[in-house]
């Protein structure tokens, strides 16, 4: 028996359902492969940690925690990059920047700065932001002072702290001989926590008492120990030190 006309559409119809999502998924990889394939600009913030500060000199801003890079990249390589969030700090060295204007102005820049081992991968970086950091000669009192973290940590039962590490126990800071004065004693920002039972490893930041203080560094590391208190039972024999004189009582 023949078919139908109508017959025969109704089974062609699950077919050109079929071929029409082939189609879709094949212009789907087409975008995709053309997508990781195109040259993106794309801004990405590394946290980056800065060493031999110039020490006859201040900042006239702050020393960044951070910097913006913008990347000049593949879809597939940014893809990449962007999977290695949160990025490792960059070191960098005061003494491997370029400097002009007397010593005054140090520049930063992506051919001194190595951020292939923070974003896991080598690519094109065309701009920093900042790419200039500003210093004048140092003016008033320098003083040397001890740097203190206010703790408020309680950990879990049968864990107890190890004596905090700092990476700097004394900083250099200056400013007008009166305010330097009065200072004895730099804090950090205070760490509180609760319920440990893990290592800690922070970065603090240092609170300046006044505006007109400068400091060398801005943050310093800390880390402490936490471990698990031992517990053992002991059977320990008791003998009478003086038999003769135990009988007697």
């Amino acid at each position: 028996m023949g078919l139908t006309q109508s017959t025969y559409f109704k089974k062609r119809k699950p077919g050109k359902t079929k071929a029409f999502f082939v189609c879709l998924l094949i212009a789907a990889f087409l975008w995709l492969a053309h997508a990781l394939n195109t040259v993106y600009s794309y801004t990405i913030e590394v946290p980056v940690t800065f060493k031999n500060l110039p020490q006859n000199k201040k900042t006239i801003a702050e020393i960044p925690n951070s910097l913006s890079i913008q990347v000049k990249t593949s879809g597939l390589k940014l893809l990449f990059i962007l999977l290695n969030k949160p990025f490792a700090p960059v070191d960098i060295d005061f003494n491997n920047l370029k400097s002009v204007n007397r010593n005054q102005n140090f520049i930063l820049s992506a051919t001194d700065i190595d951020f292939s081992r923070s974003l896991k991968f080598e690519t094109q970086i065309s701009r920093l932001s900042p790419d200039t950091l500003y210093f004048i000669e140092k003016t008033g009192f320098q003083k040397l002072v001890p740097v203190k973290v206010p703790l408020y940590i309680k950990c879990k039962a049968g864990f107890g702290l190890r004596s905090p590490v700092l990476d700097r126990t004394k900083i250099n800071i200056w400013g007008d001989t009166a305010l330097i004065n009065t200072i004895d004693t730099i804090y950090t920002q205070a760490l509180s926590l609760t319920d440990v039972d893990y290592n800690i490893h922070e970065r603090m930041a240092i609170i300046k008492p006044d505006p007109g203080v400068y400091t060398t560094i801005n943050d310093i590391d800390l880390k402490i120990e936490v471990s698990k208190f031992l517990e053992h039972d002991l059977l320990l024999p008791v003998n009478p030190i003086d038999k003769k004189n135990l009988k007697q009582v």
